[in-house]
C-alpha cells in the first residue's frame, strides 16, 4: 500500500472538526474519556462537572 493510498483513509482534520463542531456534546464527552450522554440534560451535567476552571471564577468545583 503505497503512502498516497494510507493517507487517503485517514480523514482530514477539517473533517474531524467539521465532526465535532456537528456534535459538540460527543466531542466534549470523548475528549474527557467518559461515555456520551443519552439526554442534553445529562450533557449539560456533564459539562458542569468537567467544565475549566475559569468558566468557575478560577477555582475548580472540586478544589482542584
Amino acid at each position: 500500500m503505497g503512502a498516497r493510498r494510507l493517507v487517503s483513509l485517514v480523514p482530514s482534520l477539517s473533517e474531524a472538526r467539521g465532526a465535532a463542531f456537528a456534535e459538540p456534546e460527543r466531542a466534549l464527552v470523548a475528549g474527557c474519556g467518559l461515555p456520551r450522554p443519552a439526554w442534553p440534560a445529562e450533557a449539560a451535567e456533564v459539562w458542569r462537572a468537567v467544565r475549566p476552571a475559569a468558566l468557575v471564577g478560577g477555582r475548580h468545583p472540586t478544589g482542584g
